[in-house]
């Protein structure tokens, strides 16, 4: 568990926080607040008087030593393999920014892959100045109750699943999160030797305290109160990680899904970015291990809902279930991204949330909904351990409530909001015959 101290931090992209000290103003002169982009998904690469520093290259080789002597020939000076993968006959490397080296490079037959080792971002919408106050006695918020979530706790509250946040890391001393807390890694670059997944922005514990917060009177009651969390740390304090990071931090959950292959476990993602291949691969990796994936679809919306916005990594991604976000009236967020790829819908909009120093606050984004459909998933895999990932991920579009004007599917809502009473019932649709409980 971490030790280390974390202020009431301000998170740049948020509403209200809810401290556990005298209310205090953090949004004085004097206050050096953390920045972020606070709309990541209009992040593609850097522009072309902005060259990355580094980048990510994929070879056709699973032995490091010979990946490194191959970019030693072409010229790199600086790499650092991050992926070694016997299965898949690869390995994955982060090198300099050598132009001459990335030519000799891309004539060589190893070569499977080079991309910039770009930034992605936590998918925050841009809010009022934060306002702290103290903190309250367990409420359960609106979202959970929306989804029916406390309608289906007397059948199951996630026991015996584990929700992986891979996001900025959790306060691991937070009451809310200590009791559920079954673990965490720092998987960013710049930890080293150190495996510190403390917190810095507070988006993290926000996102976990919204899937699991435990039933403990103070704070809030998550959608899974009885799931055990698992929090990797690829996200700095300004809500920013690498491809590098994210895909070392996914590299953390598929091995803990090797290493319990007989519990369930969803990932949730609530973060977003440029098209990566390597988070793509890294992605496969963990569907093949029976893992739910869950994302936050972006908040690139203009407001109108006949608008087609651009879907980044990793919510655009093929095994993922991208999750919109709605208001309490059901309303479609301003900022949520339509796309196709939309499956889900869940409260985004002013969520009440855990945060770090015993405190909690109200954050808005698609990063909020997404943690929603996460403990949903847990639910139903705690309730029917014996179904697949593919099962549960179909069981949650067929017993969706359509909240758009078409009957199915639509670019805004997807399917709409998971109904966990018909889930957890005899009249439940089933997708397929496979799909049995």
């Amino acid at each position: 568990m971490n030790t280390k101290s974390h202020r009431c931090l301000p998170v740049a992209l948020f509403l209200i926080v809810a401290c556990k000290k005298e209310p205090i103003d953090l949004c004085g002169p004097d206050e050096v607040r953390p920045t972020r982009n606070a709309n990541a998904l209009a992040y593609r690469s850097p522009p072309p008087d902005e060259p990355p520093l580094q980048y990510i290259v994929t070879l056709d080789t699973p032995d490091v030593d010979h990946g490194k002597q191959i970019l030693e020939d072409a010229g790199f000076y600086e790499l650092q393999p991050i992926v070694s993968d016997l299965k898949r006959n690869k390995s994955v490397f982060v090198t300099d920014d050598n132009p001459e080296a990335i030519q000799q490079l891309f004539a060589h037959e190893s070569l499977l892959n080079i991309e910039p080792n770009h930034h992605l971002h936590a998918l925050e919408d841009a809010g009022s100045d934060i306002q702290c106050i103290p903190l309250t006695e367990e409420v359960i918020p609106f979202g959970v109750t929306r989804l029916q979530a406390d309608k289906v706790w007397s059948i199951t509250e996630g026991e015996g699943v584990i929700i992986a946040v891979v996001d900025s890391g959790v306060d691991a001393d937070h009451p809310d999160i200590a009791g559920n807390l079954f673990g965490g890694s720092c998987a960013r670059l710049d930890c080293g030797l150190s495996n510190d997944y403390t917190d810095e922005s507070g988006h993290s514990t926000h996102v976990a305290g919204i899937a699991l917060a435990v039933e403990n009177e103070v704070g809030i009651r998550g959608v899974a109160p009885k799931a055990k969390l698992y929090a990797v740390k690829v996200l700095d304090g300004t809500g920013t990680g690498s491809v590098a990071d994210i895909v070392l931090g996914l590299r953390k959950v598929k091995k803990l899904a090797e290493d319990h292959p007989n519990t369930p476990i969803v990932l949730n993602m609530s973060f977003g970015g440029g098209e990566s291949e390597a988070i793509a691969d890294a992605i496969d990796d963990i569907a093949e291990l029976d893992v739910v994936l869950v994302a936050a679809g972006g908040n690139s919306g203009d407001g109108n809902s006949e608008t087609v916005e651009a879907m980044d990594t990793p919510a655009i991604l093929t095994p993922v279930i991208a999750v919109a976000a709605i208001n309490e009236s059901d309303d479609i967020a301003y900022f949520s991204t339509n796309n196709a790829k939309i499956e889900l819908s869940a409260n985004g909009v002013n969520v009440f949330s855990d945060f770090p120093d015993d405190s909690t606050t109200y954050l808005s984004g698609t990063s909020m909904a997404s943690p929603y459909i996460a403990g949903v998933a847990a639910l139903i895999r705690s309730a029917y351990p014996e179904l697949s990932a593919e099962c549960v991920r179909a069981i949650l579009v067929n017993n969706a409530e359509n909240l758009g004007d078409d009957n199915g599917r639509d670019i805004a809502y997807g399917f709409g909001i998971p109904q966990l009473k018909l889930i957890m019932s005899n009249n439940v649709v089933l997708p397929h015959s496979t799909c049995r409980l």
